[in-house]
């Protein structure tokens, strides 16, 4: 059995997560996606967690989320599953510890931890059920890495990062189960003004043979190691030679040595590490905006093209759809062939899929400012009308068209505002959005606007969930309204760096709002297909909720 991991996604007292197993050796993987919810009085989830996974020789799955600075304290659980990944239940530390990393097993998990009250690190021993075993070698020397041999020996590595003036180093320890007492010191280095060392991430030990050492180098503003060289030792750690291999993680599998790194891919070596083969590349995919056209037909426009799924997200195809938000270009899909590509200064008609476009008239304005799109040629567009009417100079105007713009009406009621985006889910029921506080809804002001007569009149609508600048991106229908955009931390500088993701679900009348953190995914672009069936691009990634926005699972665009 075999387990990597994926998506990391934080809620307030749940984490969502991502697992790929597999029973053949690779040759198949099976997606699980277990949500598991902290169970610890007056703990919280670490910032940022690094998420570490380990599969035992009983095919027992181990989990650690832990936290990127371990002496900021926190908590770090630590979770174990009987069934291959379908339940996960948590397995308390003692006391004060936190765990590192640096799994390790051979019926025993040993875990790199740092006692919070002794302040130094060392290593627990455990089966899931007895008490853990405290080994040393309680040290100052962060432990990030654990090799638990058998029963009389554990091997654990670490070191420092150099940084705020703390000296580089590495380290490997010798420690004895059966004797906390007995501690070697295998290997220590310090680094120097000609030579830096990075600490110990990762480690296979074997004093008879062929040894692997992985370190590591570390991201500005943390303490866990970020993707670094991998060592070979053929003296059990004492002396280390680096191979031309660097990573995030290795695993040794009939005697081939496995390395993947985050955006490179998975290399192996069959030769102890002297030449390395490239096993997998995958292809990096930046999400940008995404719109389902009902809960089966959907498309995620990224960096490097469009992706459509036919099957409600189950199966993703690259479709041959030429579109360039870098040039601000958009896509508008009404059907499974027919959508509109658009910018700030025309529209285009597709009616075979993408395959070819037609350029459409549209009325005179200076810019397109918001574009929606519906069945049988209806389209609304609101720009800044050309000439400019003289008591509103600086306000846009709304304009529809029932003919694919052979003829375009302007709607008798402006915006008073500039820079309007729409979202229609029928010819009278819309909604626009202010790129700033315009109108106000009772005391408070608003930016977000609804019509039910096609855009003669508008009315303020929201709550406090609602009124504020950060809303991003909005989508309606008749089951009622969707919107996302980033919310203010109380802690940051003035209240004023966003922090955090919302999103918003208001009902068909609009009168009701729910709101749902989405943690550290800020919604840049979503769409509300059907009751409870909200898909969301945050950071690049895309996302997929069908109970409102209460839990998301990560949707990846594979083939």
């Amino acid at each position: 059995m075999g387990v990597a991991t994926g998506q990391v996604s934080q809620g307030q007292s749940t984490v969502s997560i991502e697992l790929a197993i597999t029973t053949d050796n690779g040759a198949s993987w099976r997606l699980v996606q277990p949500s598991l919810q902290s169970t610890s009085t007056g703990s919280s989830w670490p910032s940022a967690p690094q998420l570490y996974a380990h599969v035992t020789a009983s095919h027992k799955i181990w989990l650690l989320l832990s936290p990127q600075v371990a002496t900021m304290g926190g908590h770090a659980p630590v979770w174990v599953s009987y069934d291959d990944g379908r339940t996960f239940r948590n397995v308390p530390l003692p006391a004060g510890y936190q765990a590192m990393g640096g799994f390790s097993d051979h019926g025993y998990v040993a875990l790199s931890t740092y006692d919070t009250i002794t302040q130094q690190y060392g290593v627990l021993v455990g089966n899931g059920v007895t008490p853990w075993a405290k080994l040393g070698p309680n040290s100052e020397t962060p432990i990030y890495a654990v090799d638990y041999v058998d029963s009389t020996q554990i091997y654990a590595g670490g070191g420092n990062i150099a940084k705020y003036g703390i000296q580089p180093a590495q380290e490997i320890w010798s420690l004895h189960p059966d004797n906390p007492q007995n501690i070697a010191v295998i290997l220590r280095r310090n680094g120097t003004h000609q030579e830096s060392y990075q600490p110990i991430v990762e480690l296979d030990i074997h004093p008879t043979g062929q040894s692997y050492i992985l370190t590591g180098g570390a991201p500005m503003g943390a303490n866990l190691p970020a993707p670094g060289p991998l060592f070979t030792s053929s003296d059990g750690g004492m002396h280390l030679h680096q191979t031309t291999a660097s990573g995030s993680s290795f695993d040794i599998l009939n005697a081939q040595a496995w390395v993947a790194s985050p955006g490179i891919g998975l290399v192996v070596s069959s030769d102890g590490g002297n030449t390395w083969q490239a096993e997998f590349r995958p292809t990096t995919v930046q999400a940008q905006s995404v719109q389902f056209v009902n809960q089966e037909i959907g498309y995620v426009t990224t960096q490097v093209g469009v992706y459509g799924t036919m099957d409600g997200g189950t199966h993703w195809t690259h479709l041959p759809i030429q579109v360039s938000p870098y040039r601000g270009q958009w896509l508008q899909f009404v059907t499974r062939t027919r959508m509109y590509r658009w910018s700030q200064t025309s529209i285009e008609l597709s009616t075979d899929g993408g395959v070819s476009w037609r350029p459409l008239v549209i009325p005179a304005v200076e810019q397109i400012d918001g574009f929606s799109a519906l069945p049988n040629g209806v389209l609304k567009l609101s720009g800044l009308p050309v000439p400019h009417t003289s008591n509103h100079p600086f306000d846009d105007d709304l304009f529809t068209t029932t003919d694919d713009g052979v003829h375009w009406s302007k709607v008798s009621d402006p915006f008073h505002i500039q820079g309007v985006a729409l979202a229609f889910s029928s010819p009278a029921l819309g909604v626009a959005r202010a790129p700033q506080l315009s109108l106000k809804v009772g005391s408070r002001p608003a930016s977000l606007f609804v019509t039910t007569d096609g855009g003669q009149h508008w009315q303020a609508i929201g709550d406090e969930n609602v009124s504020g600048e950060g809303i991003n991106a909005l989508s309606v229908n008749l089951d009622g309204l969707a919107i996302s955009g980033a919310v203010n931390s109380s802690e940051s500088p003035n209240g004023q760096t966003p922090s955090a993701g919302i999103i918003v679900i208001a009902n068909p009348s609009l009168t009701e709002f729910q709101a749902w953190d989405t943690g550290p995914n800020l919604p840049e672009s979503l769409s509300y297909p059907g009751h409870n069936d909200i898909w969301l691009v945050a950071n690049g990634q895309v996302f997929h909720t069908t109970d409102g926005g209460q839990t998301f699972q990560h949707v990846w665009l594979t083939q």
